[in-house]
């Protein structure tokens, strides 16, 4: 299909996986999209001061290992579901092959999951920011312990205006629940928000600038047990790692 999403899913193939994958695939079936799973293993993560030989091996192992449990997953998400699912192995710096992955695919959605606390792990502290110059298109974070349900039932939350950058996609996403919208600000202006996108499910929810503290924008969200964040990535004096590393829900950063 011509117009179809591309879905990008980063992912270590860890314990928390199944959760973003499973996200991934309510995502999918929601837009009639594919989804590319990218996985990037370090070599200095599996050889150390081996010969080339033993180094080479260990590699390869890891590669087969990897390999078989992302097609178990996929055997497992691809049950009752014409979702397409591919995937790819890769060796080497993090970053640069992210950044080369997203040039050769061009996907119109990137998803990954948190970083695991005190872990220096796949995505490491910086990569949100990373991934939001990067790739222009919608960036959804997943929260690693709820699976993400596109349904009536999902509670969306608003930080700040995402008037300008709302495309097809949130539209979309916003069109399936039936609860209202709950808008978080961090300026005294209000945010003024297209009557198209949100229609009358809107609730006022106005957050002081003042007590925008990390720890007070996770009470705030936790309290309004919103499951799913959408932020207006145009701005630049907000730390969007921190932010969602330090918040309970999923996040889902506008297309630019």
């Amino acid at each position: 299909m011509e117009n179809q999403y591309k879905i990008l899913v980063l992912s270590d193939i860890g314990k928390s996986s199944e959760t973003m994958l499973k996200t991934s695939m309510n995502i999918a079936k929601m837009v009639e999209g594919e989804i590319d799973i990218l996985c990037v293993k370090k070599p200095t993560d599996l050889v150390e001061k081996e010969s080339q030989l033993s180094a080479m091996r260990t590699i390869n192992e890891s590669f087969i290992k990897a390999d078989n449990k992302i097609k178990t997953i996929k055997k497992e998400l691809s049950k009752n579901t014409q979702v397409n699912i591919k995937h790819k192995i890769s060796f080497g710096n993090l970053k640069d092959e992210i950044s080369n992955h997203l040039t050769e695919t061009r996907p119109d959605i990137v998803i990954l999951g948190k970083r695991k606390s005190n872990l220096l792990s796949f995505l490491g502290d910086n990569m949100v920011n990373f991934l939001l110059k990067k790739h222009k298109g919608t960036v959804i974070v997943t929260d690693n312990k709820n699976i993400l349900e596109t349904s009536s039932e999902l509670s969306l939350g608003l930080l700040n205006d995402i008037n300008q950058s709302v495309d097809r996609f949130t539209k979309k996403l916003i069109s399936q629940t039936k609860k209202p919208l709950k808008p978080f600000q961090t300026s005294n202006k209000k945010s003024v928000l297209n009557k198209m996108m949100t229609g009358n499910k809107m609730a006022e929810f106005i957050f002081d600038k003042k007590s925008s503290e990390l720890k007070n924008i996770g009470d705030s969200v936790s309290k309004n047990n919103i499951d799913l964040l959408l932020v207006n990535r145009n701005q630049e004096d907000i730390n969007f790692g921190r932010i969602v590393n330090n918040t309970g829900c999923s996040f889902l950063f506008t297309k630019e």
